[in-house]
């Protein structure tokens, strides 16, 4: 049974990472808490408001704070990445002060957040991995943090054990040098381990050992992931984190996802409800014309960056493969040399193709649904950066990837997950994170036609994993088990939070 916000008694506080691809997931897991009766203070920041507010406006459990943060437009790259930390870092007088009102006794202090005055003061704070500093203040209010990690457990793995990566000199290591051993995953190549490269390199390495080292501090793990995608990789950590902590306390991690739209809905699959969603957008009515499994979809996500250069192969070798295509070209997926607001796509592309691939293509330079374009049934592989919101998504749609990682975050790592342990994937071969190779429009068409004139074991083991990955959203799913467990934590940190309060003396 759902309960309403007032006979809950339970109210936590979710705080992401002011990035999309962190905010997304972090939206749905409020939802999902909110389905189960519990009262939500989601915290976003001044660019997302309106699709904070967008995404949450029939959730009656779940009241948005909003702190201002002077980013245009909420978008980030990564050359303004330190910046937008920087400010993000300076978001804690705001977020502190929001959780004094909410532990205040009277309501009506709240003066910003007047529809938060029915609520208890909040029984604990559910923030990013990269929110590290949450801890400080959730220690200051004598209250639990849990870290939910967006990205993948292999990625948590990498960022718990960084501080002693870096203190054995394994990172940075040498290009030849030899591969890092994340447990439970595959060796990694020196030039594919997640950790940026260029002028800004010790600065991150800071950020990650900070990170990484509070960690240790959290109640709990929960990572956006399944324990049949990772197992491996969640029963290695589990056991590094028992050997740490000697059996004291020890967080346990709840692999809850993916945390995706319409998962663990019903019992209509996910897949076909969002096929009947958004059918009017432009993008959805041109594949609605196209034959079954025909599409590649493109997308480099709202980050990465392709080089004008590297866009003019890209549509050279699209072109040969004669394969029909969705290629979505954002704004701020082009370098400085690419595309931007005064320059039509027209000029980042060959002479001519936009005529010549009009009647098996289309470019798209605005929004569109991901999820829900994977979803479609005309899509038949996936170009992508390998972000793991993309990859989950590719996944659970079961729709067989290129892998083109670029230069942002764990990118490598999840296509090399995918390429050789998932097997639902061929590669580019870029030669590693942040390379600067262009790849030519022969190693295009030649991988673009394996994947879609071939491709038989990559689609056939997509489509398995796809319906693993729905039956763990399921009842009796080992993500919905490890939401369960959350959830029922919750309820038994407000009784015993009830039970003390009710034996207080007045």
């Amino acid at each position: 049974m759902v309960v309403t916000s007032h006979q809950s008694g339970v109210h936590v506080v979710a705080f992401p990472f002011a990035l999309k691809g962190h905010m997304g997931p972090f939206m749905q897991f409020s939802k999902s808490l909110a389905n189960y009766g519990i009262d939500v203070t989601f915290i976003t920041t001044s660019p997302h408001l309106a699709s904070t507010q967008n995404f949450f406006k029939a959730q009656h459990s779940v009241h948005i704070a909003c702190f201002d943060m002077p980013i245009e437009h909420g978008e980030v790259t990564p050359d303004n990445f330190r910046i937008m930390a920087h400010h993000i870092n300076n978001l804690r007088d705001q977020f502190f002060e929001l959780m004094k009102a909410l532990f205040a006794r009277d309501g009506t202090s709240i003066t910003s957040l007047p529809s938060l005055s029915h609520f208890g003061p909040p029984l604990c704070i559910i923030s990013d991995m990269f929110l590290s500093w949450t801890q400080d203040v959730a220690d200051e209010f004598k209250i639990p943090r849990y870290c939910l990690c967006v990205a993948s457990a292999c990625y948590l793995s990498f960022l718990y054990n960084f501080p002693y990566f870096y203190a054995q000199g394994l990172i940075p290591g040498p290009s030849d040098g030899e591969p890092l051993i994340i447990p439970g995953f595959p060796p990694i190549s020196p030039c594919d381990v997640p950790v940026p490269r260029g002028p800004h390199r010790t600065k991150a390495m800071e950020f990650l050992q900070y990170h990484g080292r509070h960690l240790r501090k959290t109640t709990r793990l929960l990572v956006n992931s399944t324990y049949e995608l990772e197992s491996g990789v969640i029963e290695s950590l589990q056991n590094i984190l028992c050997n740490d902590f000697e059996g004291n306390q020890v967080p346990k991690i709840l692999a809850i996802g993916p945390l995706l739209e319409n998962f663990a809905q019903g019992e209509q699959h996910p897949k076909e409800m969002l096929q009947v969603e958004h059918q009017n957008h432009e993008c959805l009515q041109w594949l609605g014309k196209q034959p079954i499994s025909s599409v590649l979809y493109i997308c480099f996500g709202t980050i990465s960056m392709l080089p004008t250069q590297q866009m003019y192969e890209l549509a050279l070798g699209l072109e040969a493969s004669g394969v029909r295509f969705l290629w979505l070209v954002r704004g701020a997926q082009v370098g400085p040399n690419g595309l931007s607001n005064d320059e039509s796509l027209g000029t980042l592309l060959p002479e001519g193709f936009l005529e010549r691939t009009k009647r098996i293509g289309l470019i798209y330079s605005s929004w569109a649904p991901q999820l829900h374009c994977l979803a479609h049934p005309a899509i038949g592989g996936f170009m992508t950066q390998c972000g793991w919101n993309s990859a989950i998504e590719s996944i659970a749609m079961g729709v067989p990837m290129i892998t083109w990682p670029l230069e942002w975050a764990e990118q490598e790592m999840n296509a090399q997950f995918c390429v050789d342990v998932l097997d639902v994937a061929v590669p580019i071969h870029n030669k590693g994170i942040g390379s600067k190779k262009i790849v030519g429009k022969e190693e295009v068409e030649w991988v673009i036609r394996l994947l879609m004139e071939d491709g038989r074991v990559q689609r056939s083991k997509v489509k398995e994993l796809s319906k693993i990955l729905v039956m763990a959203c399921a009842p009796g799913g080992s993500s919905r088990k490890d939401l369960n467990i959350f959830v029922e934590e919750l309820h038994s940190m407000a009784s015993i939070k009830f039970t003390d309060t009710a034996s207080s003396p007045i």
